[in-house]
């Protein structure tokens, strides 16, 4: 059975189509794949991420 990616649509929008270049859908396949438990904890892990970026960036701006 052909997978619905494999499929020609039926129609093209050549605006979704530019934005379909840019997106690797098979990172969106992978995280589909997971739990939605493992979905959060993989979010939990990005803001605490994102939160040291902010305060290493924050104390790098006061070194100057």
């Amino acid at each position: 059975m052909p997978r619905a990616e494999d499929q020609e649509p039926r129609w093209h929008d050549p605006v979704v189509d530019a934005f379909k270049r840019d997106v690797d859908r098979s990172l969106i396949r992978s995280n589909l794949r997971r739990t939605p438990e493992e979905r959060l904890r993989q979010l939990v892990e990005l803001q605490r991420f994102a939160a040291e970026l902010r305060r290493a960036g924050a104390e790098a701006k006061r070194r100057r």
